[in-house]
Order: structure tokens, then sequence, then C-alpha cells
């Protein structure tokens, strides 16, 4: 942040000069503003606005003072003599250093407070018009050389063509709107391939792309951006600060939320700049007002365009900025992610609460939900979100899909697959599972067989031996209960009816607990029993599927008591996914290196394992270019990236689009052939046709 005062740094660059450049100097600077104003005056959509002629004249000597500093360091041209072949590659030429005492301010120029007139003035002028100046964010190569490459095909056979002539572009901030003024980049390689198109194709051909538009951008990670540059998209362009207070909290509230939270902060920031300019009026003498005459002016309304003009951004645009971060950003790192994780144990569940939210709207407003089947997701030993698919219907087809991708993902990591799966209804995803993974042991979740048996309790919750049935319940499961430091304990399958029997003749004794229904769902949990349902292959690890149901909390979360469109609850579900991913492993006894090393628990995982990879970069160019010192520096983990070609979230599925395999087609697998092979062949059938043809009765009877 620089505070910009253009007659200042004018004349503290004019001082520098040597005396006979220096009339020059002056009339070059006055002959630019004044073009460039009437150019942007010509252009720009809001120079009918009244607070217009102030920004702009301060924003031109911004440009001009730029456009100096960028002329006055440009590499000087390699000399050659004449005939003298090109090196290849040619030599780059430096840039030339500033001379001492020019001073250096930017980017982000913020115009002059009362402040500096109080202290440049014993009778300044104060008046409403300077607060209404906004700062201003320049985006050229002299702060920005690394932004010299072409949008389109990422070449560096660019050249830079001047400022962008519609003047600045607002930027939507948290508390106070600025401005972002860019230059144009062409590219010579692109140039060169639309000479050679049709009109048509040509119109459609872009090789020349300002640094304020979101072409330039689109191919662009946010962390790739330079630090401290606004964010541009198609509708509006917002600053870094904004972006993140965006992206942080939207997953707990709504977009109309946060735009009343950014609207009440424009308005706080308001109420100060109003009453810090009625202070400055009161603190200034006005017993002199004969000779330098100060009267009070009224101060505009916040949203008054020609005076302060407090633009806030809209929840259309929070909307919309949401689902672009989740189309450039969030889904791919949530998705890289958890191709990383693998589990020995998992538990499944449906939940129709989230996915109810998921819908879409028709062109006459009716609701239409495509998540029948509801949003189905695994988690693992450690409660860290595996898989989740948003199923088309309820068929366990669906289910081994998602399966599917998960064993071919243990297989490229080289993981062993999951030993046990837990579900309140084990037997009837049975099949699903062993499709899948023949070896795994299917179990029953110890909270959902306990609460079968306390829906058959007399009054519910109001009998007074509703928590002793349930004690005895859990200890007729469990050796002993789950802590912090290990996991819980589980009776054999054996035991475990022996003591669900006797738990159950014992209340029955007692009378007054079981409703007639007890007997039967009795019944129907020994027979999970004897299956070995309650059972835990893996007593080592936490195995118990009732963790699950509290990952279902964070997904009702989302959107709470709101409405949600489809695509809307898939970004946030990326987004979720990803931060509960990330904080469980960080809150790990021993978390993994990549989380430990590099992100520190930021979710940010993309940016972290760029950092790293910079980080280690750094290490062996170091101890390259000084060997004799050398280093003992420790490389940070990077995030691996694992090609198991899994999707999550909104993704298809075969048996909905077959109809539950109803018009599966079958698939024959052709042998592949080499060229060689084919060749053979057919030099033989050549040579069979040619004995055929000799030895052919009907080619006997041919004449010559």
């Amino acid at each position: 942040m620089s505070i910009f005062e253009p007659n200042l740094v004018r004349a503290q660059i004019c001082n520098v000069l040597p005396h006979g450049e220096r009339a020059a100097f002056d009339t070059n600077w006055e002959k630019s503003i004044e073009q460039r104003l009437r150019t942007w005056n010509k252009n720009n959509n809001h120079a009918d606005e009244q607070s217009a002629p102030a920004q702009f004249e301060w924003a031109v000597h911004v440009v001009e003072y730029v456009s100096y500093l960028y002329s006055a360091t440009r590499p000087a041209p390699i000399p050659r003599k004449k005939g003298q072949p090109v090196p290849d590659p040619p030599p780059k030429p430096k840039p030339r250093s500033l001379r001492p005492g020019i001073p250096i301010f930017g980017p982000r120029f913020v115009p002059p407070s009362y402040l500096h007139l109080e202290k440049r003035s014993n009778t300044p002028t104060i008046e409403p018009e300077m607060a209404y100046l906004k700062a201003l964010n320049i985006i050229h190569p002299f702060y920005y050389p690394q932004l010299a490459i072409c949008p389109r095909c990422r070449g560096k056979n660019v050249g830079w063509e001047g400022w962008t002539s519609a003047g600045p572009r607002e930027v939507y901030s948290v508390r106070r709107g600025e401005l972002a003024l860019g230059c144009q980049i062409r590219c010579k390689d692109c140039q060169t391939i639309k000479e050679g198109l049709s009109k048509e194709e040509a119109d459609k051909f872009t090789h020349c792309t300002a640094t304020t538009n979101a072409l330039f951008w689109e191919k662009w990670q946010y962390w790739e951006v330079p630090y401290g540059l606004p964010i541009f998209f198609h509708k509006c362009a917002v600053t870094r600060e904004l972006l993140d207070l965006l992206l942080e909290l939207r997953l707990t509230t709504t977009s109309m939320g946060l735009a009343e939270n950014i609207k009440q902060l424009h308005l706080l920031e308001y109420h100060h700049t109003v009453c810090d300019f009625l202070q400055r009026w009161f603190s200034r003498d006005h017993s002199e007002s004969f000779f330098s005459p100060c009267p009070l002016k009224a101060f505009s309304d916040p949203w008054d365009e020609n005076g302060y003009n407090a633009r806030c951004i809209s929840s259309s645009m929070i909307t919309d900025i949401l689902l672009e971060n989740s189309h450039r950003m969030r889904k791919g790192e949530s998705e890289e992610y958890l191709r990383t994780l693998t589990a020995r144990v998992m538990s499944l569940d449906a939940t129709f609460k989230a996915s109810k939210k998921a819908t879409l709207t028709g062109t006459d407003q009716s609701k239409t939900n495509p998540s029948e089947g509801g949003l189905l997701t695994a988690v693992s030993e450690w409660t860290e979100v595996m898989t989740w698919k948003l199923c088309q219907s309820q068929a366990n087809a669906e289910m081994s899909e998602m399966l599917g991708g998960l064993k071919d993902r243990h297989d490229v990591l080289e993981e062993p697959p999951p030993e046990q799966f837990i579900a309140d209804n084990c037997c009837h995803i049975l099949r699903a599972i062993l499709s899948v993974f023949p070896d795994a042991a299917v179990g029953l979740d110890v909270w959902h067989a306990i609460q079968r048996y306390l829906v058959t309790i007399v009054n519910g919750t109001r009998n007074p031996y509703r928590l002793a049935v349930a004690e005895d319940l859990r200890d007729a499961i469990l050796i002993k209960g789950a802590s912090k430091e290990e996991p819980a304990k589980y009776w054999a399958k054996e035991e475990q009816e022996v003591r669900l029997e006797a738990v159950h003749t014992k209340w029955a004794r007692r009378g007054g607990v079981w409703t007639a229904a007890a007997a039967k769902v009795h019944a129907d949990q020994l027979k999970h029993v004897r299956k070995g349902c309650l059972m835990r292959r893996c007593q080592d690890v936490r195995s118990d599927g009732s963790r699950i149901e509290g990952s279902h909390k964070g997904w009702n979360n989302i959107m709470r008591a709101h409405a949600s469109g489809l695509e809307t609850f898939v970004a946030l579900g990326h987004d979720f996914v990803l931060r509960r991913n990330v904080r469980i492993a960080s809150s790990r006894a021993d978390p993994p290196p990549f989380i430990a090393e590099s992100t520190f628990g930021s979710h940010h995982v993309r940016l972290a394992s760029h950092g790293a990879r910079l980080w280690n970069s750094a290490i062996e160019a170091d101890r390259r270019f000084y060997r004799a010192t050398g280093n003992d520096f420790r490389p940070r983990a990077e995030m691996r990236i694992v090609d198991s070609g899994e999707t999550f979230g909104l993704i298809r599925s075969v048996d909905a689009e077959t109809f539950g395999g109803l018009i599966r087609l079958k698939e024959e697998e052709e042998p592949e052939e080499d060229d060689e092979e084919l060749l053979q062949r057919a030099e033989e059938t050549e040579l069979t046709f040619q004995q055929h043809q000799r030895h052919s009765p009907t080619m006997e009877l041919m004449p010559p």
C-alpha cells in the first residue's frame, strides 16, 4: 500500500533528473495526462458520474508515474554488429536500475487523506470529495513481469501493448470498493495463426487480452495469481481479502447472508468516514475563513453514484464466485486429496435429509430431486470421508460402482483393501460389497442394533428402565467401550448370543419393559449375531459404524433451513469434504507427513504442495550453487497425485443409465494385434489364395 501524492512524487522525480531533462519531463507528463483523461472520459462506463473527474485526475497521475518507471527500467537492446549471427538461445537483456532518489510506490496506490492536507497547510480545504476517492490497483509488467504469458497458448513470445483504453475497472472489497487498471498483452504466435484464418474464425480468435479481463486469468489457479492482485471474474472483480472471506464463510451461511454482512461492513466504513470528515472540519481553524474559506458541504449518501458510491457485492455474484472456485480449484483439490486416503475399516451409510436440498428447478418453477437414492458416504476408521456420491436410486449397483473406484485406488497405491465394512443394513448390502471386496467382512452398526431394541420398550423414552436396558445391551455386545486411548473391544459371537438372550430374559421377567414386538426384534438381532455381524475382525482400530452419523450432522448443516440448487450443493460438498478430512488428519496423534510438514492444518492443499515443491527445489539449487557451505535442510512432503480415475459427488451411474442393466449391451473384447502380425497374416492369406488358384478346377477350365 502506497499513499500517492501526485505533485510531491512528480517534484521528487524532477529534482533527480538533470537540469536539461526537466522541462521535457514536465511537458510530456502534462501532455500524457491530458490525452489519457480525454480517452477515459470517452470510453469509461462511469465517466458520467460526478466523482469520476476527481478520481480520473488522480488516477492518470498514477498511470503516468508507472509508465515513467517502466520506461526508465526497460532493458536496453543488446548491440550486435552487422552480419553477426543471433546466438541460440538469444541472450536476455538485463533491466536497468532506477536512479537514486526516485521513489518506488505501488502496485496498490491509495489516495491522500485529510491528514496529508492538514500537515501540508495551516488552513486546509476539508471537502467530502477527497473521501470519495478509491484505491487503485495497477497490473503492469513493472510490478509483475511473470505475467508475460499468453492466456491462450501459454507461450512467452508476447509484447505489452500499453494501458487499457476503457480506464479503471471496479473492484469489490470488504469495506470499501477499489479500482484496477491493467495493460494489454499481445501474443505474436497467436497473431500469426490468426492471420491465416478466415474472417469468421478470426473474429472468434483472440490474440490480445487485457490483464483486467477474466479471459486472461481463466487458466490460473487463485494461488498462482501474484499475491495482492485482485481476482477477476466475468461479471466482477474482487480483492484477495474479500475472496478469502467469501470462500471461508460461505460453507456455514448463505450467499444472501454473506452479501448482507458485506453490506453492513461497507456501511460501517461509510459512517466512520463521515465522522472523520466532520471531525477534521471542526478541527480546522475557521477564524481565518476570510482569506481561505472552507464552508461546510454535505456528505453524500452511501449509494450515491455521484458521491461516495459504496458498491457492494450481490448475492448472485457470491454464488457465481463459489461455483467458479469449485470448478477451477476446490473440486480438483478435494478429489486429489481424497484419492490419497486409504482405510482398513469403513462405515457406509446414506442420508436423505441433505440430498433433498439438492434440487433442480424447471421453467415452471417446479422442484425435482434427482438424488432419490440419497447421499451415500463412506468414512474410515479415522472418520475421514473416503468417498461420497449422490445416488439416483437405492439400487445396490450404485454402491458397487462407488466401491469399485475405491478398490482401484487401493490397487494404485499398492495398499491392502479394507478388511471390514460396517453398515446399518449389513445383510442387505452384503452382496454389493462382496462383489468388489470378496475377502471383506460386513458387520452391523452397534448403535443401530441397540436402537432396534429400544424402540420396542413400553412408553419409549418415558420408560424409567430405558437407560438401564441400553447399558445392558451395550455390555452384552462390547467387552469395553471406546476411549481416547484405545478402541472398543467386542465379545465373540457365541458370547454375544448368550448375553443378549440373558438381557432379553432379565427384562422380560421384570415386566413393564418389552412390547409385543420385542420378541420378533430380538429374534432378528440374534440372526445377525449368529452370522457374526456384531463381531469385529479388526479390534485394534475404531471399527464401529455409529461415528458416520456424526458426519451426517456436517452434511445437514450445509444450507441449513435454506433451499439449495444441485450445483451449489455439490460445490459446497466438495469444500466440506476437504475441510473435514484435513481437520481430522491434522488432529491425529500421528498425522500424515504432508499434513504435518506442509499444510500445518490448512485446507489449501494445492498451495501447500506447491510451496513444498518450491522449497525442495530451492534446497537442490542451494546445494548446487553453494557446494562449499552446503545445507542440511529437510525437504517437505508433497501431495501425491493418484490416478485412480475416481470422481465424487454428482457422477454418472451406469446402472441408472441402463435402467438397472435392462438395456446393457454385451461388450466383446477384440484381441490386440500389432502391425507385424497383421502383415504376416496378410502374406499368408495372399499365398493361400494363389495356391487355391493353381489347384482350383475352375481355373483349369479357363482359357489362357
